[in-house]
């Protein structure tokens, strides 16, 4: 009791162990081949073996989220078992038809409910779901032939046979299915595995150069990052200044909050990595929202990973699998002759010997040594007669077997074929032929069979002849391995074959080549793509504006490509700089120079193979026409190469440092100016101060001018009153001069400290306009006014105000008259504004339809005066006063009178004055 059930448990846990470490077809495909292990158990120990079964398909529910497995596995065990006890005989002949009734089951019910269950429950699509059905059949009907033999062998060892020994046709059936079917699936496992490598390499590669064209646009200012990425891919980068964008910020949201990395590892390859949602359970729904991430340098590049998932899966996998069922059913139908055939030969000869035995006849040895003797001849000869026979049987056999072979050899997806080369003949000729031989490069056997292999090569196109003699040649005359690829016309369309054989001598001196001829179309067809992506994207990286060199990574850093702008930049062809050793003596002229930066590139090198990143390095080139470049190199690793780029900053430099040299000189300009105003208002203020010395008397005199005016008036008309008026008009117009000017002398320097309140820069214009109501009317000059019909309100000095406004609009005026303008025209607008910072800011313009102001004006009316007439303060006075509210004057071009314009800006008050 206890043994059977240490037995059940070490059973159990060798099938669990299996399903745990089940060899994986293209993508996260498991072959559980646990089940074979139940099948051992179902036949040692009848329906208890139905634990192990339940165990090992157990694990499928763990790996792969769903009990499809589990349920169709299960109900195979069952109808193994039923089929065991009521349909094969009895126990006695329990294990003869074993691997038909599993063939039955998966035809019947397996690969139907399987694909059903798949399409229907978890909503794969249905070619895919009849792969997966497919792909378990078959490993069902191999799981079973395997447990088969495993209890044939068990049987054998331990003695235990039943009468009759141990059944030779399922020894037969079980052992010519395995070695059919076998080495298909391991060498399905292992052509999987390597185009899954393979394609995941390439889209690895692809996104890598995606990566780095993201880096170069990051690089180059004038693109946009990001821009020409294809549909469903995404970039995020680092920014110069050290921040991160992207190119879908919702995407890169989503992968962060709800992604993570797989953590079983099903991708296996370096520098590709695929995320997976946090939250799925079920294989299959996280691979249908999966991505792949690839991160290179400062970029790091995502995509949808399922199309290719898909592709590898379904359209790799499903052709393959049909063939691979195929060869399994082959492989049983004609075990099953083989097994009749050895069955019917072997009864044949074992039947007269039961009957002896039956009969009951025996040899009894005479009295005497002669008869004794005779009898022993007898016997011999009878033994020697029916090892005779046996031996007949046994040729017979061999025939059959050796056509059943034949049959399987035909049965191989691939071409097989013999040639021979006996002593004395230069050329090998074919001895052997398959039929799936000829169907891939569409000849005839007897136009091919004994003939020699240089024959078979005339039929291909006429460029892929020459190289495939050389090669047969080479491999005749040394007695080496041949393989050869090249284009044949089959059936009307262009076939890729490679051949391939491997030599082996026989006793008789002759040389027997062994080879297999494959159909390689797709996978040159799909070398090809690589090879058109490859130079695409080499035309791209050719001319993009950024010098592009790629190398290799290990020593010595051989340097495969170098785009035009690198040649235009350095001057240096890829013949001139084979590795990275020799661009250095070129480029960098100083030993020490050249020292420092090999050993900082070398680390950074280092650091990218181990997966890392390289940092930007800034370093002086020497080009061939022994110019220096200022260059910025920045490196990604694309698997086994670098992706190297520079960043010529030479003129960039040199413009910032004329930006700096031209910012020193304004600089020095306005502190020069500075100074400048500063003397003037020194002397402004000394004015003033004698202006204030000398006002009141000024002022007196003024009046008393004017009161001897008024009397003059008064005289009789006579000769003194006409000598005398002209003398007192000339005195007052001067006196009134010198005050005028006096009076904007001692407004040019009024402190702003002093007393100033809320004012209404309306009134102020008004004011001012009243003022300057005369000379408008004298010179024709209309008077347009917009924005002063409401209060305008700021904190200042009104009268300084009026006095600045008044000499705008007398400036404009002046400068109207010089000009000529026949209709004259002044305009005043006022509005409020705010800045950048919220702050409320009066805008008063005071514009005229003159000639404007000049470039050279621009810079000194500020400073002086350029009118012809006039005191020489000019523009000054009003800046002054401007300035002295923390206001600004600017002067231009009236975008709408075309001639000057001042723009006078004044710290508005907050909210309504009274």
């Amino acid at each position: 009791m206890w043994t059977r059930a240490l037995a059940l448990a070490g059973l159990t846990a060798v099938a669990v162990l299996i399903n745990l470490n089940a060899p994986t077809l293209f993508f996260d495909l498991q072959l559980m081949l646990g089940t074979a292990v139940a099948v051992l158990a179902l036949l040692l120990f009848g329906w208890t073996g139905l634990v192990v079964g339940a165990a090992a398909l157990a694990v499928t529910v763990w790996r792969w989220g769903h009990p499809v497995a589990l349920l169709i596995g299960l109900a195979q065990l069952v109808w193994l078992g039923w089929f065991l006890d009521r349909r094969n005989g009895g126990r006695s002949r329990q294990e003869d038809r074993l691997v038909l009734a599993a063939i039955a089951y998966g035809l019947l019910v397996g690969v139907p409910a399987s694909t059903l269950l798949l399409s229907q429950l978890l909503g794969v699509e249905p070619a895919r779901a009849f792969a997966l059905g497919l792909l378990d059949g078959v490993v069902a009907v191999l799981c079973t032939a395997m447990g088969l033999a495993a209890y044939l062998l068990w049987q054998l060892w331990h003695g235990r046979h039943r009468p009759g020994g141990v059944s030779l046709r399922s020894l037969i059936v079980a052992w010519v299915v395995l070695a059919v079917s076998l080495p298909w699936m391991v060498g399905l496992v292992s052509l999987s595995g390597h185009l899954k490598t393979t394609v995941l390499k390439h889209e690895r590669q692809r996104l890598q150069m995606m990566a780095a064209l993201v880096t170069l646009q990051v690089m180059n200012a004038e693109q946009k990052p990001g821009i020409g990425l294809p549909d469903g891919l995404g970039a995020r980068w680092r920014t110069p200044d050290g921040g991160q964008e992207n190119s879908d910020p919702a995407l890169f949201a989503r992968l962060e909050g709800d992604f993570v990395p797989d953590s079983r590892d099903r991708v296996g390859l370096a520098g590709l990595e695929l995320l997976v949602p946090r939250q799925a359970t079920a294989p299959l729904p996280a691979l249908r929202q999966s991505y792949w991430l690839v991160q290179s340098g400062p970029t790091t590049v995502v995509k949808p990973a399922w199309p290719l998932i898909n592709t590898l899966n379904t359209e790799l996998m499903l052709p393959r699998i049909r063939w691979l069922g195929i060869t399994v059913l082959v492989a049983v139908a004609l075990a099953e002759l083989l097994a009749r055939v050895v069955d019917h030969q072997l009864g044949r000869m074992l039947r007269p010997l039961q009957k002896e035995v039956e009969a009951g006849q025996a040899t009894e040895l005479a009295p005497s040594v002669i008869t004794e003797l005779q009898e022993v001849v007898v016997v011999v000869n009878e033994r020697a007669r029916q090892a005779q026979e046996l031996s007949l049987s046994l040729q017979r056999a061999r025939d059959q077997l050796a056509h059943t072979c034949l049959a399987i050899t035909e049965s191989i997806p691939v071409g097989t074929y013999t040639t021979l080369r006996r002593p004395g003949e230069t050329q090998a000729r074919f001895a052997f032929l398959s039929d799936r031989f000829l169907e891939i490069c569409g000849l005839e056997r007897n136009h091919l069979l004994g003939a020699e292999v240089i024959q078979a090569f005339r039929h291909l196109l006429p460029e892929d002849q020459a190289s495939f003699v050389r090669l047969e040649q080479e491999a005749s005359s040394q007695k080496r391995p041949f393989k050869g690829e090249g284009r044949m016309l089959v059936n009307g369309m262009v076939r890729w074959l490679r051949a391939e054989s491997v030599p082996r001598d026989l006793p008789d001196g002759s040389t027997l080549w062994e080879g297999v001829l494959t159909d390689v179309t797709e996978e040159v067809k799909t070398r090809q793509r690589l090879e058109a992506q490859q130079q695409q994207l080499r035309r791209i990286l050719d001319f993009l504006p950024v010098a592009i060199g790629i190398n290799r990574l290990e020593p010595p850093q051989e340097i495969v490509f170098q785009n035009r702008r690198f040649q235009e930049i350095f001057g240096y062809s890829l013949e001139e700089i084979p590795n990275v050793e020799v661009w250095r003596e070129l480029a960098y002229d100083d030993p020490e120079y050249r020292d420092a930066v090999a050993s900082e590139w070398e680390e950074g090198v280092q650091a990218l193979a181990s997966g890392g990143t390289l940092p930007p390095l800034e370093v002086r080139l020497l080009s061939r026409d022994r110019s220096r470049h200022d260059v910025i190199i920045a490196a990604t690793r694309l698997d086994e190469l670098m992706l190297v780029t520079f960043l010529d900053v030479t003129e960039s430099k040199q413009a910032s440092a004329a930006l700096e040299e031209a910012l020193r000189r304004e600089s020095t300009l306005k502190d020069r100016q500075r100074r400048e105003l500063e003397a003037k208002l020194h002397t402004s203020l000394t004015a003033a101060a004698v202006a204030h010395e000398i006002n009141q008397p000024l002022s007196a005199l003024l009046i008393n001018t004017q009161m001897l005016q008024a009397q003059v008036e008064q005289l009789p008309a006579g000769e003194l009153q006409t000598a005398l008026r002209p003398l007192l008009e000339q005195q007052l117009r001067e006196s009134e001069r010198i005050v005028e000017t006096i009076e904007r002398m001692r407004m040019l320097l009024r402190n702003v400290r002093t007393d100033q309140q809320p004012i209404d820069l309306c009134e102020v214009v008004e004011s001012a306009r009243l003022v300057l109501a005369g000379l408008l009317a004298s010179q024709g000059v209309t008077l347009e006014q917009s924005g002063l019909d409401q209060p305008h309100w700021l904190l200042g000095d009104g009268a300084q105000l009026q006095i600045a406004v008044a000499n705008l609009v007398r400036n404009a005026v002046e400068a109207l008259e010089q000009a000529g303008v026949k209709r004259p025209l002044v305009r005043l607008s006022l509005e409020r504004r705010p800045d950048a910072d919220g702050r409320e800011w009066l805008e008063l313009r005071i514009a005229d339809n003159g000639s404007g102001f000049s470039e050279h004006q621009r810079d000194q009316l500020l400073l002086a005066s350029t009118k012809a007439g006039g005191s020489g303060i000019g523009l000054f006075v009003a800046t002054t006063a401007v300035e002295n509210h923390g206001g600004q004057l600017q002067l231009g071009r009236s975008p709408d009178l075309g001639g000057a314009e001042v723009l006078v800006r004044l710290p508005a008050l907050a909210g309504p004055q009274p």
